[in-house]
């Protein structure tokens, strides 16, 4: 049987610099195989891998009933969309569905961060830069404003809790590993998990601190993102997402997938191109070099359901860096 280590996320806690340099490199030390958000196809077992993954992906998404992944080699596998980051009610449900999936030998590993900057990076990424735009009182809801029926994005705020997500896959998988994002760039846990040498963490810290990716806009970014929304909006201009209908029901066909992925194989220079062009268009930060970087910050106060003292003080108590093995 194939060993599978299984990055789950959460999203906004360094997945794309783990996924663009940190775990391919391991995978490289180990003679892994690589699968991730980041990782362009290079070849046929590549497209295989991004296959399987991609398919299982949409499953969850749509609810769908997931199938048993079949892996050709060893592999590292990561997104952190598995982890249900965005919408916390379905953390439990996801965790099965990725037991069904991946099996209860593939080890887990699962980053949190403060809640504080989490729940704040994760207001940014989806109110501003994917929009559309809304204050955090219309996204952060409880129970009795929630409905899955409401149009623009939403975060269940009272299912948000990392002691829950933590014991979902303590209980269902033989081995998780909690790491806190604040923590990541010491390498510890790496050397730990995939058995490396000094010299290897010793350059993984170094990747790590080159480069980094998807950070977030400065107060003063939003706001010029804010009045550029409602500008666009008053001469009718409409907002395309990221994902349509269309393309998430196109994606539930394996033949699409493959087909992307061949394509993307054709054209790797110019996909590269085009996603580092689209990442410059979409993240207006000389906004924040021309003016000064000043945080973002949410007034949490006004967000009902929410315990942010509490969930603070819950996250004190969890481990930097821990293994919890079910046996």
């Amino acid at each position: 049987m194939n060993r599978i280590f299984l990055h789950i996320g959460l999203g906004k806690c360094a997945s794309s610099k783990l996924q663009k340099d940190i775990f391919p490199q391991i995978a490289k030390f180990i003679d892994y195989d690589y699968t991730g958000n980041e990782n362009i196809a290079e070849n046929e077992n590549d497209i295989y891998n991004k296959t399987q993954l991609s398919y299982h992906m949409n499953c969850l998404l749509l609810d769908r009933e997931v199938e048993k992944l079949k892996f050709k080699q060893n592999i590292i596998v990561s997104n952190e969309g598995l982890s249900s980051y965005r919408q916390p009610q379905y953390y439990e449900e996801f965790s099965q569905k990725n037991l069904d999936a991946f099996g209860e030998d593939a080890f887990v590993i699962l980053i949190i961060r403060k809640p504080e900057d989490f729940l704040t990076s994760i207001y940014v990424q989806t109110c501003i830069h994917e929009k559309p735009i809304q204050s955090p009182k219309h996204f952060f809801l409880n129970q009795k404003k929630y409905s899955e029926r409401l149009p623009n994005a939403k975060f269940l705020i009272e299912n948000f809790d990392y002691n829950d997500l933590i014991n979902y896959y303590k209980a269902r998988f033989n081995n998780l590993c909690v790491i806190k994002y604040e923590k990541l760039g010491e390498m510890n846990w790496a050397k730990e998990i995939f058995d490396l040498k000094n010299e290897q963490v010793n350059l993984l810290k170094k990747l790590f601190m080159q480069d980094k990716l998807n950070s977030s806009l400065g107060l003063k970014s939003i706001l010029f993102k804010k009045k550029l929304t409602k500008f666009l909006n008053l001469i009718s201009l409409d907002y395309k997402s990221k994902k349509s209908n269309e393309i998430v029901i196109e994606r539930q066909k394996k033949n699409y997938l493959e087909n992307e992925y061949r394509k993307t194989l054709r054209f790797s220079f110019l996909k590269k191109f085009l996603i580092n062009f689209n990442i410059f268009m979409n993240k207006p930060y000389i906004i924040d070099k021309i003016f000064g970087y000043k945080k973002f910050k949410i007034n949490f106060n006004e967000i009902e359901g929410l315990n942010l003292d509490k969930l603070e003080k819950d996250y004190l108590t969890i481990p930097d860096f821990k293994i919890f093995k079910k046996f």
